[in-house]
């Protein structure tokens, strides 16, 4: 479906089911990986609903201790595969062999945060993508979960990310 043809209230669940899949991505690799996270998502005051964003997010984690480059790379691309993943153009047997390919999917989908989670060199990148696709197909309901509670009120807890992650209680956050 082509924005032009949507009405700005399909415009904007568009984009707000897409900012929550990517940033229940970010979180959900890191907990699976050991790393305390939340996730946040808004509307923005746009003018220009068709050409940018109505609904942006973001996600904030605990960086201490320092995770090992190979996790912060994972945590990085993992809002741009988990919304490659949710892609209904691409189909089960697809999505298996999507991370062949990923950095020439991923386009416009990694910010400069994202990025800078990334390390230098095409094989830490594929290790850290192949690492992150296969925690978002592993805990894909778990993702979903988290997605849903985005889109339904715009904020997830890191407690609330690690008891649907790991099906335990807050307080035994790393």
């Amino acid at each position: 479906m082509k924005l032009k043809r949507m009405k700005l209230k399909q415009v904007k669940e568009f984009d707000r089911r897409g900012s929550a899949t990517h940033e229940a991505g970010h979180v959900v690799v890191a907990a699976v990986l050991g790393v305390r996270g939340s996730a946040h998502i808004w509307e923005t005051d746009t003018r220009q609903p068709y050409q940018e964003k109505t609904v942006i997010g973001t996600a904030s984690f605990l960086l201490f201790p320092r995770p090992s480059k190979r996790t912060l790379g994972a945590v990085g691309i993992a809002g741009a595969i988990a919304e490659l993943m949710a892609d209904p153009k691409i189909d089960d047997y697809a999505s298996q062999y999507l991370i062949e390919d990923w950095e020439e999917l991923v386009g416009n989908t990694l910010s400069t945060t994202d990025l800078s989670l990334i390390t230098k060199g095409w094989k830490a990148r594929q290790s850290a993508a192949d690492k992150t696709q296969e925690i978002l197909t592993d805990f894909a309901r778990q993702h979903a979960a988290i997605r849903e509670e985005l889109i339904e009120i715009g904020d997830v807890s890191d407690g609330t990310v690690w008891d649907t992650v790991h099906g335990g209680p807050a307080s035994l956050l790393p």
